[in-house]
């Protein structure tokens, strides 16, 4: 940013700042925050990066430009950065009625409360997550389409 100064600006000290460039879209914000996360926080278990990529995420979820989707894919992200940076309470309540068609945001409802040592509803939340996950489709193989990509165990061969 540059600082200008007007003829308010030299004698009152008041400054506009007008930055070269400009702020990171909504999109661009999100990939900085799953890169944070995944590539970053994970990989070097340091909790700075999650912290900084849950705060990204609330500001996404709540800012009024971004799309239905892209709000509903910030909720559950923060829930998780929120999960991993051990705060499970505050992941169940981003993990809110908004996200049970999402089976992901379901998984990590079932992890929040696992953690809480709440395991019945844990056990109804996992179950939902594999309906949802073969209704929808899935990653992970749970659909049979990237299990058709996978070797077949039975072929392995045994190594000494």
């Amino acid at each position: 940013m540059i600082a200008t100064g007007g003829a308010l600006g030299d004698r009152g000290g008041e400054f506009v700042f007008s930055p070269r460039v400009a702020p990171p879209s909504p999109e661009a914000q999100a990939a900085l925050a799953g890169q944070l996360v995944d590539e970053v926080g994970r990989r070097l278990d340091e909790p700075a990066p999650i912290r900084f990529a849950a705060r990204l995420w609330r500001r996404i979820a709540s800012s009024k430009s971004v799309s239905p989707p892209l709000r509903l894919e910030a909720k559950r992200e923060h829930a998780r950065a929120q999960l991993l940076l051990g705060r499970r309470r505050a992941a169940l309540r981003e993990l809110d009625a908004t996200l049970d068609h999402d089976p992901e945001a379901r998984l990590l409802r079932a992890r929040a409360l696992l953690r809480l040592d709440r395991r019945a509803l844990a056990a109804d939340e996992l179950d939902e997550s594999i309906h949802a996950y073969l209704k929808n489709g899935a990653p992970f193989g749970i659909d049979g389409e990237v299990t058709a990509q996978r070797p077949d165990p039975s072929t392995r061969t045994r190594q000494s």
